[in-house]
């Protein structure tokens, strides 16, 4: 995706939710699911929600986990927008 957004963001981490997968075996970059790593960066790199928007695009659990904006007891406000971020989304499977 890094051809989609260079020039664009501060920085881009790659990461597989699925290390032991035959595809990714050899793998040696960052692994987990984005939405358990996303605010571990956020914090990293300082962002703040006056200066950031937020691109979330991927599986619906892990866009919703990060972005949902209407809580309901089965599914939590997003955990960008608890800390109030703009999140722009897509679903793709």
């Amino acid at each position: 995706y890094q051809h989609h957004v260079r020039g664009t963001i501060k920085e881009f981490v790659a990461t597989v939710s699925r290390p032991d997968a035959e595809k990714n075996i050899g793998w040696t970059r960052r692994k987990g699911r984005v939405n358990n790593l996303v605010l571990e960066y956020v914090d990293l790199w300082g962002l703040k929600p006056e200066n950031t928007m937020c691109y979330v695009c991927g599986n619906e659990g892990m866009v919703e986990d990060l972005a949902n904006k209407k809580p309901s007891a089965e599914n939590p406000l997003g955990k960008l927008i608890q800390r109030g971020f703009e999140v722009k989304k897509e679903v793709y499977f």
